[in-house]
């Protein structure tokens, strides 16, 4: 069985966070790249949710039109 989504970025995070706690701001290289994948792309994710989240305005506009 899969862990959910929510399970899952739990787990990396507690990851990310032993990670720096072991090597401080020097983190090897193919974790250092993997972290910073990992992270651009959580980072992009929150920034389209708050695209979408912007596009209430279309409904409301659609509501006010249909009255």
């Amino acid at each position: 069985m899969s862990p959910t989504p929510d399970t899952l970025h739990e787990q990396a995070r507690c990851i990310i966070a032993q990670l720096v706690q072991r090597f401080g701001g020097r983190l090897p290289t193919d974790a250092e790249t993997i972290v910073s994948y990992y992270l651009s792309c959580r980072n992009g994710y929150d920034r389209a949710a708050q695209d979408v989240l912007h596009l209430r305005r279309l409904i409301a506009g659609a509501e006010s039109r249909r009255r």
